[in-house]
């Protein structure tokens, strides 16, 4: 079965530029403008967001990557093709002012680890995998640590900079975080502490993501603004 989901930005002014505003400033002012009108549905899962409950969900994702020490500058890797909390991360990022760094799903072992190591990357949040590919597997043998370490206590001598990994779901695994986990550790969070990290964030333009170009040998790694559109 193909996931489908609309993103619903009919009510987009463009005579505004988008660079006038960061990523999280749009979310924040489209559940204010219009908070009743749908932004997400998902038709395969039945799962429906207005602006508002979507823009509450990213908030509460966003105090959960502070609880386990994402911070301005932080790189957050996302390794899933298309579910929900896909967008829920990347908002939350921006929010927070973390580089969101997006993994191919169609990388194999070796490339999964050079990108890990190379863009230093914080925490990995990850699904079960894609087609003949096992994440969770996958990530075990990048980082077999995780299965003799408490969740959050990650020290792995190869990727120095890597300290959590969540799995995008419900299902609990050695070593990772689950959803549900990090969004009840964001209760713990104040919303000044998100609101502090959104005010740092707000001049045009500053919120990164950093994109792999997959070649025949090698992954190459630049960073774009997350309000351009890539080519």
């Amino acid at each position: 079965m193909i996931n489908t989901f609309y993103f619903h930005l009919s009510t987009f002014n463009f005579h505004i530029m988008l660079y006038e505003r960061t990523l999280g400033q749009w979310l924040e002012h489209w559940a204010t403008t219009t908070p009743d009108k749908e932004y997400i549905v998902y038709s395969d899962r039945n799962l429906r967001f207005t602006w508002s409950q979507f823009n509450r969900r990213v908030d509460d994702m966003a105090k959960g990557l502070i609880a386990i020490g994402v911070e301005r500058g932080t790189h957050v890797g996302i390794w899933a093709a298309n579910v929900p909390d896909w967008l829920t991360l990347l908002y939350a990022c921006a929010k927070i002012g973390a580089v969101y760094v997006t993994v191919n799903t169609n990388y194999k072992q070796a490339e999964l680890e050079y990108l890990c190591e190379n863009s230093d990357m914080h925490t990995l949040c990850i699904v079960n995998g894609e087609k003949d590919s096992d994440f969770v597997q996958m990530t075990y043998t990048m980082l077999p640590e995780l299965k003799t370490c408490q969740r959050g206590h990650l020290k792995s001598e190869r990727f120095p900079y890597m300290k959590n990994v969540i799995y995008v779901g419900q299902e609990k695994h050695r070593g990772m975080y689950n959803t549900q986990e990090i969004l009840l550790l964001g209760d713990n969070i104040e919303d000044t502490e998100l609101n502090e990290l959104k005010v740092a964030g707000r001049l045009p333009r500053c919120g990164k993501h950093a994109i792999y170009i997959r070649n025949n040998r090698i992954s190459q790694r630049g960073y774009a603004d997350t309000l351009q559109y890539q080519q």
